[in-house]
C-alpha cells in the first residue's frame, strides 16, 4: 500500500512539473492527425480547464475537412498525442446547427499570439500578477463582427481555497491588444455580513 501512495506521488509531481504545451505547440501535434488539406485550416482551438496545471494541458481543434461529417474535424490532443478524433460537430456554449464553411476557418497570417501570450497580457492589462490563479481556459475563433480571431480567455482564482470565476477577456491574436475585459477582482473579497 505504502508503494501504491508513493509511486503516486512521484507520478502526480511528475505532472505538476510538466509545463502544459500551449495551443500553437499542441496545434503541431494535431495537424499530424488530420488530412494534408486540413493543415492550417483550424477554425476553432479550445483548451478546457485543468486540475493539475494552470493552463489547459489537453487541446481540443477544430478542423475544416470537406471529407469529415458536418465538414468538422476534431482532434484533441494531451502531452502531444491525440487521446480522440471525431468528425462532426463541436462548440463551447452554443448550439450549432449547420455544418462548418471555408469562411470561418482562421487565416495563419493572424495567428500571431498564442495562448501563454494572450493570458500574459490579460494578466498585466487587468493587474493580476499578484493574485493566485487557478485555472484558465481559452477559445480562439472568429466571433467578432471582423470576422479575425480573437482569443476569450476565462480566469479562475482562488478565493479562501475555493476556486472564483472572476471574468474573462478577449485578446486579438493578431495584435494581443485588449479588445474586451469583464474581470472583477470583487469577486475574491468576502463581503462583510451585517
Amino acid at each position: 500500500m505504502k508503494r501504491l501512495i508513493i509511486c503516486s506521488l512521484i507520478f502526480i509531481q511528475s505532472i505538476l512539473a510538466e509545463k502544459a504545451p500551449t495551443a500553437f505547440e499542441a496545434l503541431k501535434s494535431a495537424e499530424n492527425h488530420v488530412a494534408k488539406e486540413s493543415i492550417g485550416k483550424v477554425i476553432q482551438i479550445n483548451g478546457a480547464r485543468d486540475g493539475v496545471t494552470l493552463t489547459p494541458g489537453t487541446w481540443s481543434f477544430v478542423f475544416f475537412d470537406l471529407n469529415a461529417r458536418q465538414q468538422g474535424r476534431i482532434v484533441t490532443v494531451r502531452a502531444g498525442k491525440p487521446i480522440e478524433i471525431r468528425d462532426g460537430y463541436f462548440e463551447i456554449g452554443k448550439l450549432r446547427l449547420a455544418a462548418y464553411k471555408a469562411d470561418e476557418v482562421m487565416s495563419p497570417s493572424f495567428l500571431k499570439f498564442d495562448s501563454n501570450q494572450a493570458l500574459q497580457a490579460v494578466i498585466k492589462s487587468a493587474g493580476l500578477e499578484k493574485v493566485k490563479l487557478s485555472t484558465v481556459t481559452f477559445n480562439l475563433s472568429k466571433e467578432n463582427s471582423a470576422r479575425l480571431p480573437y482569443w476569450t480567455v476565462k480566469i479562475f482564482a482562488d478565493k479562501n481555497g475555493k476556486e472564483a470565476d472572476i471574468g474573462y477577456a478577449v485578446v486579438s491574436a493578431e495584435s494581443g491588444s485588449i479588445v474586451e475585459s469583464k474581470i472583477d477582482l470583487q469577486k475574491l473579497v468576502d463581503k462583510k455580513k451585517s
